[in-house]
This record gives structure tokens, C-alpha cells and sequence, in this order.
């Protein structure tokens, strides 16, 4: 309002909408517009670029049980990407999303930066996945060395995952085959 725009179009202005409206985009000192310009998240919108990011959970047969590090014994499921090879997450762990109940994970990048063939990578979140959509599930998966979960975590600071949502998850995954003894 204090720049003459009374109406609710703070991003128009903070954008490059602004700009074509006749706008002059903001250069502040504390933010320079080259911060801004640079440092994006993605938001896929897609759907040929959201499948990407699908992954599919492979349970082990019945009766191959093994031992996980903490000496509990289970049936492992195994984490697939697309292309049917096992997500290494690390101890770090992958973020996730479970839309249409279908489950979808990356890894989660907080800072822009410029890749290896000089474009510009965007910073990823929870929130990349479906433009900032609904989703039924959001948080942190984490898979050992050879790709079979161990752990999942109901961490999203876009969705902020409650207990309906981890239920939501266990379901899914109860439905995929993983024993959640």
C-alpha cells in the first residue's frame, strides 16, 4: 500500500508480473533482486515431470526375514525408483510425498545452485512435487545401503504431517506388502 499498490498483489510486485504491469522490480539493499532472481524453488506441475519422481515399494517374499541393525526381525521392503532401481537415501534420507495413493520421493535440496552443465538448480521441497498441492502424506524416508526401508519420519515444514498423515502413510505401506511388525 505504501507503493502505491493498494490491491493484494505483493507477488505480482515482488515477480516479474509486476515488471510487465509497469512495476519497477524491488532491488533492496537487504535482499538484492539478484538473491531473488537466483534463489527459487521448483514447483512441478507436470505430470510427465512429476512421475519422474515416482517410486514404488517392492516387499520381500514370505519367509526370507532378515535382521536390521537393531537386531529386530522383519520382512524388508524394498524402495524402487521408476526405472526399478533401489534408492540409496542415506542417513539423511529422502523427502516424500503420498498423492493418489501413489508414493513419490527425492532428495530434498536447500540451496540453489548452478550444476555441471551451467543451469541453474532449484531448491527442492515437499512442496516441489505438486506445486504446493494437497498431499495425503508428507515427510522423510530413509533406506539402507541396498535400498529397503528403515524408517520413515512425519518432517515437512510445508505440510507440517500430523498423526492422520503418518496413518495415512503406514496404510499405504501396509498395502504395498511392508510388514510394520
Amino acid at each position: 500500500e505504501k507503493l502505491g499498490h493498494p490491491t493484494n498483489m505483493f507477488f505480482d510486485w515482488l515477480d516479474v508480473k509486476g515488471e510487465a504491469a509497469g512495476w519497477e522490480q524491488p532491488n533492496l539493499p537487504e535482499c538484492p533482486r539478484e538473491i531473488l532472481d537466483n534463489d527459487r524453488v521448483l514447483y512441478i506441475t507436470d505430470q510427465d515431470e512429476q512421475e519422474k519422481f515416482l517410486l514404488k515399494i517392492v516387499p520381500q517374499q514370505k519367509g526370507s526375514a532378515t535382521t536390521s541393525e537393531e537386531g529386530l526381525k522383519g520382512t524388508p521392503s524394498q524402495i524402487v525408483d521408476k526405472d526399478g532401481k533401489s534408492v540409496k537415501t542415506g542417513p539423511s534420507g529422502w523427502i516424500f510425498v503420498l498423492r493418489d495413493h501413489e508414493l513419490y520421493g527425492a532428495e530434498k535440496c536447500t540451496k540453489s545452485k548452478i550444476d555441471g552443465k551451467g543451469g541453474r538448480k532449484l531448491r527442492f521441497h515437499h512442496s516441489s512435487f505438486f506445486g504446493g498441492k494437497a498431499v495425503a502424506a508428507a515427510g522423510i524416508l530413509i533406506t539402507d545401503d541396498d535400498g529397503y526401508l528403515t524408517r520413515i519420519y512425519p518432517h515437512s515444514g510445508h505440510y507440517r504431517p500430523s498423526e492422520p498423515h503418518m496413518q495415512r502413510m503406514l496404510y499405504y505401506l501396509y498395502n504395498c506388502g511392508v510388514d510394520l511388525n
